[in-house]
């Protein structure tokens, strides 16, 4: 598994150490599994979509669909 340029071989230590670099970042991060599944997003990205509750994300192509300028460049 990667993540950015850092590869982890033991099965443990990279769940920790990827959810610990996930969580902590300022940066707003989303994983999908496919095109629609959501299977992770950090606190900042919950913020930046207005998320209080999981079953409130949207996927990015989602978040920005209703804003025509943005919605063409993602």
């Amino acid at each position: 598994m990667r993540v950015g340029f850092l590869q982890f071989s033991g099965h443990a230590a990279k769940n920790d150490v990827t959810k610990i670099i996930g969580d902590t970042s300022s940066e707003g991060l989303l994983v999908t599994e496919g095109d629609t599944r959501i299977i992770y997003a950090n606190a900042a990205y919950m913020a930046f979509s207005s998320a209080h509750e999981p079953a409130d994300l949207r996927t990015v192509e989602r978040l920005f669909s209703g804003t025509p300028d943005v919605s063409e460049a993602v």
